[in-house]
């Protein structure tokens, strides 16, 4: 018993990614989940939906880590008025390891534009909601999700497998013992006859 609990704690070590490791990068094309969280993002900008488009774009980007979606999450976030986010992304994307040299260039401007606008936001005097910029049909956009490299016991995903292992080693072991230790049971007022020999 003792040895069938140490595989199972065994195996849910191997299964879990080490702590610190890079995530796996690749094509968001390669990826169904990444090309329609995708598509999702880029119907949400075109609605106006720029705070949902900005989640699915890091979502995807989670999903993939395809540097190319860190321009869609800068530009949604310029569009939304968060300037010095968006230059963090624009920053971030310049600087990855992708060959897109005219998206690089637009960052760039964008980058450029933003760091000359330090002004403060106006003061509204209304308490109507912000009025949204119309998205751009012609800028490409490209799926991404976080851009931190939050470590892997922070998520909320490594716990769920960690409560989910431990409740099944639990419920093993529990298991285990209980039907080890059963001995049959004779209804009162039975006839027993025992082998003798």
């Amino acid at each position: 018993m003792k040895s069938k609990v140490c595989c199972v704690v065994l195996l849910c070590l191997l299964v879990a990614p080490a702590h610190g490791q890079t995530p796996q990068v690749m094509e968001c094309d390669a990826n169904a989940a990444c090309v329609a969280l995708v598509e999702q993002a880029q119907k949400q900008s075109k609605a106006g939906q720029l705070a949902e488009a900005e989640k699915s774009y890091k979502l995807a980007y989670e999903v993939s880590h395809d540097a190319r979606l860190l321009f869609n999450i800068a530009r949604v976030l310029d569009k939304r008025g968060q300037g010095q986010e968006a230059a963090k992304y624009y920053r971030l994307f310049i600087a990855a390891p992708v060959e897109e040299p005219e998206q690089k260039a637009k960052a760039r401007a964008y980058v450029a534009e933003l760091e000359g606008n330090n002004d403060p936001p106006p003061k509204r005097l209304t308490s109507a909601p912000p009025i949204q910029p119309t998205p751009s049909i012609t800028e490409p956009v490209v799926p991404t999700t976080e851009l931190k490299d939050t470590p892997v016991y922070k998520k909320g995903w490594f716990w769920g497998v960690m409560v989910g292992s431990v409740a099944a080693v639990g419920l093993g072991i529990g298991l285990g013992v209980g039907l080890s230790n059963r001995v049959p049971t004779v209804p009162s007022g039975t006839n027993t006859i025992g082998a003798t020999f």
